[in-house]
């Protein structure tokens, strides 16, 4: 069936659209071949990818199968992917589900207020921990995080919907229950999460368990979102509890596929990289979602080699490394960067096929000088290598320590000015920027809304160990405050400091609540410069359309459920400086409002947005 076939009639949905999305077999998994034995295991026994550190439970494998159901299979599979909270909205079509969740000591629910937050609430989890999951129920709960899991698509983050669905008994009858249509076709959903995810599944009493292993291993080869329907009745099945980790399963098939083409990339690498006078690195942001940002560092560090991020890969790299370039947008670049990457004669980029048009507005550097390392293909000079990313990078490092010419030193590097704004003087971007940088402590969590939050991230250098959560791609208004609640949930000892706009809060800002009971503390600075200053750069800056109500942001916490919430406010630097410092040393959610100058822009978005401009057709 197409996305316009007429409506499936009683007793065909299930096979009808599993036998419209299920492959032949399972993809391979070229990535995580490192789970498997490599001749240099050993000598870097030592690291450890993102991807080790999700494999889940011991002994996950050894429980009793008696009154073992569909939903306790399922909820095995989570676990062995190293997730142990579950985020979502209840709705009656997965209560079944539920209670087998609240009976399950592995996976802690967590209620949000709305299906678009525990979307978001569950991609910023993934991007800590490996893989996300949120429930919903059909229709109008699945529907409620469309914007949600296409985002994840777009960003490539790992994200499982699972969806409660009316029973078989009524959709064999095509019975007119509610959040449908009313008209019996009950697969319409399930092509729209074909058209949003990686893999889709309706799970019938046939297929139940095959299909959860299909969909899930489709996420662990490609770390994309999926989803996974399950009717009422199909969620408490009796099954057969798994014998093995998909994730074991995955590095063998993907183990022989590495091998075919590893001598003749390591010729290719070596005629390209040993000659090299000089070898600069550029960061993609696939480096982090597939487990192996440790890895590029480690490489980075050991082969001295100077490096600069594309936008999307911004946290990929040790920032405090003396030898980083900071961004590289083309004639947008922070730094050097732009000089560095262009005259080199070798780039290798980590993480992402920088052809694919990953930076916008600019041309991209001359092929047939770069190595594209993708999570299953790598190119140099174009030519394709069905060499996955880990592989790659060990053997990148291993050409490169056995003599290249390329000196490090010769890249002049731009370090960022020492603040000098005083003490009285009005909060700005650059004055809000330089105090967060000053006081940001390493080992931390970074998120930046979409706007000015994310382009003066892009231009911050932050400190060794920083995590960031950000939409560079997708870029929807709100994400950051829910997706901040997952980041902190998947890694406490990880505090978040979220920086998100006035406007952009207002979307999402239900979620104080949940916070509070999940007992996560993160420090928000919201950012009052009265409504939407991204889209009065890009055109309208005084159109009423960009203004927005204001808000009491210092009551707006505990009136939404954080009521154990330190709320501080600033106008100066002296008073930014002064609440971050409250902050810091508060247990507490603390929320600190920044009061900003309406039109005040960073200066990469003030450049962009005049580029957006000229490209919609707003300026002459």
């Amino acid at each position: 069936m197409t996305a316009t076939a007429p409506r499936v009639t009683a007793g065909s949905v299930f096979d009808t659209v599993v036998n419209r999305l299920a492959p032949t077999r399972p993809p391979s998994c070229l990535f995580c071949v490192h789970l498997a034995d490599s001749p240099d295991s050993a000598r870097r026994s030592s690291r450890q990818s993102g991807y080790d550190r999700v494999s889940g439970a011991e002994n996950i494998f050894t429980m009793n199968n008696n009154s073992f159901t569909l939903s306790d299979y399922l909820l095995t599979r989570l676990a062995d992917l190293g997730i142990s909270h579950l985020f979502g909205v209840p709705g009656d079509y997965n209560l079944g589900f539920l209670d087998r969740v609240l009976d399950d000591d592995r996976v802690e629910w967590i209620g949000c207020a709305n299906e678009l937050n525990a979307s978001y609430a569950a991609d910023g989890y993934a991007r800590l921990r490996g893989f996300g999951a949120l429930a919903t129920t059909y229709g109008v709960g699945e529907l409620s995080a469309v914007n949600g899991m296409a985002g994840a698509r777009a960003e490539n983050v790992p994200v499982i919907q699972i969806t409660g669905a009316p029973s078989t008994t009524a959709i064999a009858a095509s019975a007119p229950v509610h959040h449908t249509f009313g008209d019996g076709d009950y697969s319409r959903f399930i092509r729209i999460g074909e058209e949003i995810t990686a893999a889709a599944a309706f799970l019938s009493a046939s297929n139940a368990t095959a299909e959860i292993d299909r969909v899930l291993t489709t996420a662990i080869v490609t770390r994309q979102p999926v989803q996974i329907t399950v009717p009422s009745d199909i969620a408490l099945l009796r099954v057969e509890p798994p014998t093995s980790s998909l994730l074991a399963v995955v590095s063998r098939e993907g183990g022989e596929r590495v091998e075919a083409d590893r001598s003749r990339l390591q010729r290719h690498l070596e005629d390209l990289l040993l000659p090299a006078r000089s070898v600069v690195g550029v960061a993609g942001h696939e480096a982090a979602r597939f487990g192996l940002a440790a890895e590029v560092r480690a490489l980075v560090d050991e082969t001295q080699i100077a490096t600069a991020f594309l936008h999307r890969g911004k946290g990929v790299l040790d920032e405090s490394a003396p030898l980083f370039l900071g961004l590289y947008a083309g004639e947008l670049s922070t730094g050097s960067a732009r000089e560095a990457v262009e005259t080199a004669d070798a780039v290798i980029v980590f993480g992402t096929l920088f052809t694919g048009g990953v930076v916008p507005f600019t041309s991209v550097p001359r092929s047939d000088r770069m190595i594209e390392i993708g999570p299953e293909e790598t190119r140099v000079a174009g030519t394709p290598y069905a060499v996955a990313m880990l592989q790659s990078l060990r053997i990148v490092e291993d050409v490169l320590a056995a003599g290249t010419t390329a000196e490090a030193e010769s890249v002049q590097l731009q370090q960022a000015a020492p603040s000098t704004h005083s003490d009285d003087e009005p909060l700005s971007q650059a004055s809000t920027w330089a105090v967060l940088t000053e006081r940001l402590p390493a080992h931390q969590t970074v998120s930046a809304e979409a706007g000015t939050s994310y382009y003066a991230l892009l231009q911050s250098r932050l400190p060794e160990d920083t995590t960031v959560v950000a939409q560079g791609m997708w870029s929807s208004i709100g994400y950051t405050f829910p997706a901040a609640l997952g980041a902190q949930v998947a890694d406490p000892s990880r505090r978040v400091l979220l920086v998100i706009g006035d406007g952009s809060l207002q979307l999402t800002a239900q979620e104080f609540g949940t916070f509070q009971r999940a007992g996560a503390t993160p420090i928000i600075v919201v950012i009052n410069n009265d409504g939407y200053t991204v889209e009065r750069a890009i055109h309208g800056a005084q159109s009423a359309y960009n203004d927005i109500a204001p808000w009491n942001w210092q009551s707006v916490a505990p009136t939404l459920g954080a009521t154990d919430a330190l709320c501080l406010r600033a106008t100066t630097v002296a008073e930014f400086r002064s609440a971050l410092a409250q902050a810091q040393s508060s247990d507490r959610l603390v929320l600190v409002e920044a009061v900003l100058p309406v039109l005040d822009v960073p200066p990469l978005l003030q450049a962009v947005a005049d580029a957006v401009s000229r490209r919609n057709g707003y300026q002459g």
